[in-house]
């Protein structure tokens, strides 16, 4: 029992955010993540079950989603210039009216307002 325990604390929350250049990436297992950079900058989620925010007024380029049942939430002062899913069963939260060119279907994505 305590080793199944110490298993799923290891599996639980492990990877991370890092940022390397103009591309920040998350990556990992339920990684909770609000990204704030200032500039144009890309994001790629490859993580499972990561919920990522995307800070008030920041720029994105790109956001690319490959990987599994990640949640994303942009706010109404955030721009993003275009959404590429890969991946399978992500959801991206955006204000009512946002404007943004997506690529890429993947699998049992969706783009819902709020």
């Amino acid at each position: 029992m305590a080793l199944g325990s110490a298993v799923a604390l290891a599996l639980g929350g492990c990877g991370g955010t890092s940022s390397s250049g103009s591309l920040t990436e998350v990556d990992g297992v339920r990684v909770k993540s609000t990204i704030d950079r200032p500039g144009l900058y890309d994001v790629d989620i490859n993580g499972i079950d990561c919920d990522v925010t995307i800070g008030e007024g920041n720029t994105i380029q790109r956001l690319l989603i490959t990987g599994v049942g990640n949640t994303v939430r942009i706010p109404a002062s955030a721009k993003v210039e275009r959404i590429e899913f890969t991946g399978s069963k992500n959801t991206v939260f955006v204000p009512k009216g946002f404007k943004t060119q997506v690529d890429g279907v993947g699998s049992n994505n969706h783009i819902k307002e709020l």
